[in-house]
């Protein structure tokens, strides 16, 4: 029988710990782009609430970046095919 393997809780309460880094959230394959936003802006908070421009090593700024960055990967995706077939469609 194989063990499951035990969870890092703390890590699943704070999972910007798990991060040394904001780009690495934008860059994880594993995560939904609402899940990297859930981490950056938690991230963020945590930055803000110290009453710092830092969160330990983390830069405000670089947080914000890393955000910017997974706004642009919205926007430069293409539409869903059945998107794309409905925007074209003359309804009148």
């Amino acid at each position: 029988m194989a063990r499951q393997q035990a969870y890092n809780f703390d890590e699943l309460l704070h999972p910007a710990q798990a991060y040394r880094r904001p780009r690495d959230v934008v860059n994880d394959p594993d995560l939904r782009t609402g899940e990297k936003r859930s981490i950056l802006t938690s991230w963020a908070s945590d930055a803000d609430a110290q009453g710092s421009r830092s969160s330990g090593l983390v830069q405000f700024d670089d947080i914000i970046d890393a955000l910017r960055i997974l706004d642009g990967q919205l926007h430069d995706r293409p539409l869903p095919r059945y998107r794309q077939v409905l925007a074209n469609r003359n309804l009148g």
